[in-house]
């Protein structure tokens, strides 16, 4: 979205939307009508997008296709790969570079006029049928970090890159570094095959009631100069405690990025700080994280995030708080601090989870003093 439009893709086009009157303006395409659009993103007179495979378009008919297409209870989850990334001009839908490959769509990341993204050229990777693909199988020997010009299309630099991915990774920008952040296991079935249903496979030993194998989950950070590519520091988060399949939010598990620090806490588990610039990591274990999905969000003084209801931490105060137990947020992401507000529309409805209200909420800022209730006479 930009100051006049709203950018969004509808399977194969991009439909542009005039935010004032709702009016369609426009519908491009992109260098490959043929091929669904992925990734978008609108930076100056830039429109960024990348073309896939229709089969690895995420709907009723593809997610028969797989049991791994859902992010929720599987083991390890699939991941998209784009066949092409490239840049439009966002009022004619002109092509102004195209760049052909295997990319990870959770990987594609624009900052400080570059764009960033892990490209597989492993040929299986390349010729991949649908697109839809794991981590453990993406990554490898011929998997690499790349750079390019967001104006040309350039190549600046690239490196190679291979962590031990399994269930998660992004790529993130902040202040000079692109941070990659990660899952993967530990444990007796680290390598096993994944499975659908983790809670009851990989906990189930025989024994009546089921008892926990050993399998963890664990998270990893990588900050690398987003200059040349170079590593300045890699963290490894040790601080679970949960069994593969003991929650279902993990394979979202998104920090959240201040210009200081990295902010985690997973579902379950309790908060963890990372110092930006060195990956120094602080445990926070008197802020413990109840069950439930959706990613964190973050504002200036605060992050807001699933903890049965909806929580808050405060940067100054390293306090926790509850913003509502009586709602809760999507399984994805929609407690939006914005503008001065702190939005919450409806998305829980589809949730068999009990509570009261299902209902959009806006917060606005304020004070209060607790008054003694009125004597009855």
């Amino acid at each position: 979205m930009d100051e006049r439009h709203l950018y969004f893709a509808v399977k194969n086009d991009c439909q542009v939307i005039d935010v004032a009157t709702g009016k369609k303006r426009q519908t491009f395409y992109g260098p490959d009508w043929e091929l669904d659009w992925g990734f978008i993103a609108v930076v100056d007179n830039r429109l960024y997008g990348s073309k896939q495979s229709p089969n690895a378009t995420w709907s009723d008919a593809t997610a028969k296709t797989s049991p791994f297409r859902s992010m929720w209870s599987a083991s390890e989850a699939e991941f998209v790969l784009s066949r092409q990334l490239f840049a439009l001009d966002k009022a004619t839908g002109q092509t102004i570079w195209n760049r052909p490959g295997a990319i990870l769509n959770a990987s594609i990341t624009l900052a400080d006029g570059k764009v960033y993204f892990v490209e597989s050229r492993d040929p299986k990777m390349m010729l991949h049928p649908d697109g839809s693909v794991w981590l453990r199988d993406a990554l490898g020997p011929q998997t690499w970090l790349v750079a390019l010009d967001g104006q040309t299309g350039q190549q600046l630099w690239e490196q190679p890159f291979a962590p031990p991915a399994r269930s998660m990774l992004y790529l993130s920008a902040r202040r000079g570094l692109l941070v990659a952040s990660y899952s993967y296991h530990v444990g007796p079935k680290a390598d096993a095959p994944p499975v659908v249903a983790a809670t009851s496979k990989l906990i189930d030993d025989g024994e009546s009631p089921p008892q926990v194998t050993g399998t963890l989950i664990r998270f990893g950070f990588q900050a690398l100069d987003a200059a040349t590519g170079q590593v300045k520091w890699t963290t490894d988060e040790y601080t679970s405690k949960n069994s593969l399949g003991a929650q279902h939010n993990y394979n979202i598990s998104h920090p959240v990025f201040t210009d200081t620090t990295i902010y985690h806490n997973p579902a379950e588990q309790y908060l963890v700080t990372l110092d930006l610039l060195t990956g120094q990591l602080r445990e926070m274990k008197h802020i413990a994280r109840s069950k439930g999905c959706a990613t964190p969000t973050g504002s200036a003084r605060a992050i807001f995030y699933r903890s049965t209801g909806i929580a808050s931490f405060d940067f100054a105060s390293e306090t926790q708080f509850y913003v509502s137990d009586v709602s809760r947020p999507s399984c994805w992401i929609s407690v939006l601090p914005a503008g001065g507000l702190l939005l919450m529309p409806e998305y829980s409805i589809g949730c068999n989870c009990a509570f009261p209200l299902q209902t959009t909420i806006v917060l606005v800022p304020g004070s209060f003093a607790h008054e003694p209730p009125p004597r009855r006479r």
